[in-house]
């Protein structure tokens, strides 16, 4: 089985080092250019080193859909791309023969489709996600499936929490799907038609700007979704943003009923004290620097 393996963040290079220790037999790797690498993914990871440490050709691509020619050169059995933000267009789709491009994402496929599955899983307080490995297609997430496998979600998890946990069910995965695969033996299986799909949409830095109006437990929830290796949630303070990169949820407070949204309350060692839409929530971890708020100023 001739193997072309594309990606171009962490969840890839964990995948291929595994792909390669099962004896994978991967013929060439396809990657972003570095400088493309860190401007697009906060968890970009250079591939490089890992291809040659095994002699494999890698090529950098800013789009893979424009390289057909580099892909069909290594007449490929099967594409694995897993950590590629661009959907791959049909002519793409159609050259490894005979299995195809098979492509991961980190949820409970037919659910939850679309982009940033970790953070809006986070964000939106579900209790349980999962990794699926699908055939793809040209409908985004829509393939059948070579292998799903669930995960709890905690209420003190955060990105880099779940996004070890995704890159270690990762590795359990290629280790049960990837020998059937290369012996010919593993069937794919149509997602279930009983469950109606929903898409999660792209987010944007505004997507990230924290609204004391929220609630204090959802002001949390947005900080650990966005926490490393994601860019982080921000809050804007004097003409700037800032950085907050944990966050706690001090419940209700007696006395600041008539207090607005986004005020300073305290400031001892131990946080920022916020006023948020139903309580007080405390900044933890920012990059406010030497420029911190006073008691009584407003955090927007």
């Amino acid at each position: 089985m001739r193997i072309v393996f594309v990606g171009a963040i962490e969840f890839s290079r964990h995948c291929l080092r595994e792909v390669l220790r099962l004896g994978g037999n991967v013929v060439a790797v396809f990657t972003l250019p570095p400088e493309m690498g860190k401007a697009r993914h906060s968890d970009y990871a250079d591939l490089r080193p890992l291809a040659e440490e095994h002699g494999i050709p890698l090529h950098q691509a800013d789009d893979l859909n424009g390289s057909p020619d580099a892909i069909a050169a290594y007449s490929p059995t099967v594409l694995f791309c897993f950590g590629w933000s661009v959907m791959l267009q049909p002519h793409i789709l159609e050259i490894p023969k005979p299995l195809g491009c098979i492509g991961s994402h980190p949820a409970l496929l037919p659910r939850n489709r679309g982009r940033h599955p970790v953070i809006w899983a986070i964000q939106l307080g579900l209790r349980e996600t999962g990794l699926t490995f699908f055939r793809m297609t040209p409908q985004a997430d829509a393939g059948p499936i070579i292998s799903q496998r669930t995960f709890r979600l905690f209420p003190i998890d955060n990105a880099g929490t779940v996004y070890h946990r995704v890159c270690e069910s990762a590795g359990g995965q290629i280790r049960e799907f990837l020998p059937d695969l290369m012996a010919g033996k593993l069937g794919f299986v149509p997602q279930d038609p009983d469950i109606t799909p929903n898409y999660w949409r792209k987010r944007g830095p505004g997507d990230g700007l924290i609204d004391f109006r929220m609630s204090s437990a959802a002001i949390c929830r947005l900080v650990r979704a966005l926490s490393r290796p994601y860019p982080g949630a921000h809050v804007r303070y004097r003409g700037r943003d800032v950085k907050v990169w944990m966050a706690c949820d001090e419940g209700p407070i007696i006395g600041h009923g008539n207090v607005e949204p986004g005020k300073v309350l305290d400031f001892p060692r131990d946080g920022i004290y916020v006023k948020s839409g139903d309580g007080m929530v405390r900044l933890m971890e920012h990059e406010f620097g030497d420029r911190l708020p006073d008691v009584g100023e407003y955090i927007r």
